[in-house]
């Protein structure tokens, strides 16, 4: 079971502790977004 423990800061299960957890999903709507990252992204790395 892997841990994600950085300097001073301690996470733990909050179900484990009986505490609520609230997923927020953020969806965006591709066809208002003119170019998409990884388009963008292999453009720049086929120019150099």
């Amino acid at each position: 079971e892997k841990i994600y423990a950085p300097r001073g800061l301690l996470l733990t299960d909050p179900i484990e502790r009986g505490m609520r957890v609230l997923e927020i999903s953020v969806f965006e709507d591709r066809g208002s977004v003119r170019t998409s990252p990884s388009s963008s992204m292999s453009s720049c790395s086929s120019t150099r």
